[in-house]
């Protein structure tokens, strides 16, 4: 895998955290 789709992976799971952060901050 090269260094640049590493970066975008890293990035996705990123913004995938921040998502899920959300949706718990709702449910609270």
């Amino acid at each position: 895998m090269t260094e640049l789709e590493q970066q975008l992976l890293n990035a996705l799971e990123e913004l995938q955290t921040q998502q899920d952060a959300r949706l718990n901050e709702f449910r609270i």
